[in-house]
């Protein structure tokens, strides 16, 4: 007998809106009804928004150059359309042979619609991310107060005296632009899958608003410290389903400070 069988993707938009608006409702659907197989069609880099949630991962792979300038929302600038249908009919019918496909679910990404927020249902997304357990076992030996996140600073010399002012405070973090040096990836593990692993562990993070790894942390309800351009409360309502705590701040003294104080 076939098993029951979603199959989710193909995702080809920007890390930001999956992990607040496709992977969340995948992950929502399986903690719904556990029995139901998961088949993932995603950037490999992404895996772990699904992580322990899906059975079957299926790489994506596109020949688009500087791909990450170009996703926007759900869909990438100027891409063919018939391409995309062409992923998601052979997707389906990869694995319609080998399994009972209950549902199909991919974004819609032709004209205005790869723009639409909540084509899938925004009461409906859960961002307990649970990444495989592999990236556990990457991270078993990091020991850490905050997870820091400057991927959103151009300039190395500013991230580097910036980090030499976090160390004035928190001598035991970690730096997202150097995890790659700081750990021994394990076989099936991903980057994003330790980060989820790291950011669990910390006790806050110091990031930026319009960073998809800060905005991560908001969703797994971890302190967010943020650095640089101010937002307005409307605007971090946005981006804050859970009220996670953001302390925005450029002095990384007082907003440690402040972030200790909602806590005493």
């Amino acid at each position: 007998m076939k098993e029951n069988t979603l199959l989710a993707g193909p995702f080809i938009g920007s890390l930001d809106w999956e992990l607040y608006r496709f992977a969340p409702y995948i992950n929502f659907l399986k903690k719904r009804k556990p029995s139901l197989k998961i088949i993932v069609l995603t950037f490999p880099e992404r895996f772990d928004l699904y992580g322990q949630y899906a059975n079957i991962f299926v790489p994506l792979k596109l020949e688009v150059d500087n791909i990450s300038s170009v996703q926007n929302c759900l869909g990438i600038d100027n891409f063919d359309i018939s391409i995309y249908r062409a992923i998601t009919s052979f997707f389906f019918s990869k694995y319609s042979s080998r399994f009972k496909i209950s549902s199909h679910l991919y974004p819609d990404i032709k004209g205005y619609r790869s723009k639409m927020k909540w084509q899938f249902p925004r009461q409906k997304m859960d961002y307990d991310f649970k990444p495989n357990k592999c990236n556990d076992k990457s991270t078993s030996n990091i020991k850490l107060d905050a997870f820091v996140d400057l991927s959103w600073l151009n300039s190395k010399s500013i991230r580097i005296s910036v980090l030499e002012d976090i160390f004035k405070f928190i001598p035991n973090f970690i730096d997202y632009n150097s995890l790659d040096k700081k750990i021994k990836m394990e076989v099936g593990s991903t980057k994003l899958g330790c980060v989820i692993s790291l950011i669990k562990k910390s006790n806050f993070v110091i990031g930026n608003l319009e960073s998809p790894i800060s905005h991560l942390a908001i969703l797994l309800k971890k302190p967010l410290l943020s650095i640089g351009k101010i937002m307005t409360e409307d605007q971090i309502h946005l981006l804050n389903p859970l009220k996670t705590l953001v302390i925005q701040s450029n002095s990384i003294e007082e907003g440690i400070k402040k972030i200790d104080e909602n806590f005493i």
